[in-house]
C-alpha cells in the first residue's frame, strides 16, 4: 500500500483505456499465441476469465490470456460464452485448484478503479523489458 501512496503523489494516473491497452499488450506479448487453438495467424485479443467490470481482477495477469478473435468472440464455441465449460477447465488446469480458488475469491472483493489502475501501472513498470 505504501507504493500506491507514493505513486499517487509522484505519477499522473493513466486513464482506464490507457491501462487496458498497455495491460492487453503485456498479455499478448506474454502468451504469443491463442491459448485455445494455438494459432499465431489471427489477431490476438486479451480475454478476461472473470469479467472486466470487476476491477479486483481486471489487471490480474492470472485472470487473462491471449485468444485469437475467432476463439474469443466469433466461434460458436467461443470462450467468451463458455466460462463454466472448457474455459473454466483451462483456467483450473493453468492455475491449479489453489490458484483458481484464490483468483475466484479475489474477483469478489471490491477494488476501486483508481486503485486497480495504480496497481496495473506498478505491475507493468516492474514487468516491462
Amino acid at each position: 500500500m505504501r507504493i500506491l501512496k507514493n505513486m499517487k503523489k509522484k505519477q499522473k494516473i493513466w486513464k482506464l483505456i490507457t491501462a487496458d491497452r498497455k495491460f492487453s499488450k503485456y498479455i499478448l506479448k506474454r502468451d504469443k499465441e491463442c491459448q485455445k487453438c494455438h494459432t499465431k495467424n489471427r489477431r490476438l485479443t486479451c480475454s478476461h476469465f472473470w469479467v472486466r467490470q470487476h476491477y479486483s481482477t481486471r489487471f490480474d495477469p492470472e485472470n487473462c490470456c491471449a485468444l485469437c478473435i475467432f476463439c474469443h468472440v466469433f466461434d460458436k464455441d467461443n470462450w467468451e460464452n463458455d466460462r463454466l465449460g472448457e474455459y473454466e477447465a483451462y483456467m483450473r488446469k493453468k492455475l491449479g485448484k489453489k490458484g483458481y480458488d484464490k483468483l475466484k475469491a479475489k474477483h469478489f472483493k471490491f477494488k476501486s478503479k483508481r486503485e486497480a489502475i495504480l496497481e496495473c501501472m506498478e505491475f507493468l513498470k516492474k514487468n516491462s523489458d
